[in-house]
């Protein structure tokens, strides 16, 4: 069994994806049914490379496995590379969660560029992990719950230290179940998300007044800058919480009242 469709699938879902070269015939024949996904860390130094780290995976292999070893590589800029379609070398036989007894032969692996040790996760990778894990969950009709971390099925593991994955996998049910974003997030992160829309509109629709007095105009343009550069969809965000006011966020935020879109 082989999975051509991964790179098509990553790309249907709006993500920056490449291909590593003999991807298509990488990886063992003889795996499955596939019953869920592995979310790892690289382990690598915070100044690797792609090009070095996707070496170790899919050609010389690690200390402790042989390539190769995921069949997706997530870069610290948010792009997915696939570099095998069959059986890889990324985990052991689970001794405990959804997938405890099960190891290699039914389960894609994920392996994402961090040192698993402290290193930031940026907002913008983490995006795109929750995005390309619901894209493959979606593919094959699993919930979110299929999705683990690597400590998650694993006694030993720590990786991908940093990263909620209770936080991550409602990102990805929001995503899967076409719902709201906002569903997704608590009381308190929709009422400051409804508080950073708001400034925006004043941001882009008024430089000279402010929703809130501290807000300086250069602290507005620089709130602009970052945002574009981090690739935000300002118009996507701003109707997200529209759409969210509109459906009584007001009132899972005790009774604030934010009417995105004044001026």
């Amino acid at each position: 069994m082989r999975l051509p469709w991964l790179p098509d699938v990553l790309r249907a879902a709006g993500l920056d994806v490449d291909v590593y070269p003999g991807w298509e015939t990488r990886g063992g024949e003889s795996w499955g049914p596939l019953r869920g996904v592995i979310c790892h860390a690289t382990a690598s130094s915070q100044s690797s490379t792609d090009a070095g780290d996707m070496r170790v995976l899919w050609v010389t292999g690690s200390v402790t496995a042989p390539a190769p070893i995921s069949q997706c590589f997530l870069s610290r800029t948010g792009r997915w590379v696939v570099g095998a379609t069959g059986r890889c070398n990324h985990v052991l036989v689970g001794d405990k969660g959804p997938h405890k007894g099960f190891g290699n032969s039914a389960l894609i692996g994920v392996e994402a560029q961090n040192d698993n040790r402290g290193e930031p996760w940026s907002a913008h990778m983490l995006d795109s992990y929750v995005r390309g894990v619901a894209a493959i969950c979606a593919h094959q009709g699993w919930a979110a719950g299929m999705a683990v971390a690597h400590r998650e099925h694993q006694t030993g593991k720590s990786d991908p230290f940093g990263i909620d994955m209770t936080a991550f996998r409602q990102s990805v049910t929001a995503i899967l179940t076409g719902g709201d974003d906002m569903a997704a997030l608590t009381p308190e992160e929709q009422q400051q998300l409804l508080r950073e829309v708001h400034d925006l509109h004043f941001l882009f629709f008024d430089l000279d007044s402010a929703p809130r007095p501290e807000m300086s105009v250069a602290g507005k343009i620089e709130t602009i800058r970052a945002a574009v550069t981090a690739g935000v969809d300002l118009s996507a965000v701003e109707a997200a919480a529209e759409r969210g006011a509109e459906k009584g966020a007001e009132e899972a935020i005790d009774g604030a009242t934010i009417q995105v879109g004044e001026g």
